[in-house]
């Protein structure tokens, strides 16, 4: 049985334990379920667990930040003097300054 299926059928029962009035071991007898297996569940609800399935993306967001002290590009001219560019710049404006 695949794992949400048995969730939500063991959370039905849960509900219909609770609006019962029975002990957990009547309604376990009633309803044909294993007593052990039920209180399993019962404490599993009670504390808010979902799932035994891990629910989560098999990916992480990644956060790319710039680092701020490494150039993006720089230009070296032929005279010793060199410009540095720290971000992105405009083609039209790069062009302007050669």
């Amino acid at each position: 049985m695949v794992k949400s299926n048995l969730w939500d059928r063991m959370h039905r029962h849960y509900l219909a334990w609770q609006s019962s009035g029975l002990s957990q071991r009547a309604y376990s007898k009633q309803s044909g379920l294993h007593q052990a297996q039920f209180n399993y569940w019962v404490v599993k609800f009670r504390s808010g667990q979902r799932s035994t399935v891990k629910e989560q993306s098999g990916f992480a967001p990644v956060v790319i930040t710039p680092n701020s002290n490494t150039p993006v590009f720089e230009i070296h001219h032929s005279n010793g003097h060199r410009l540095s560019f720290y971000e992105v710049l405009d083609a039209s404006f790069i062009k302007s300054l050669l």
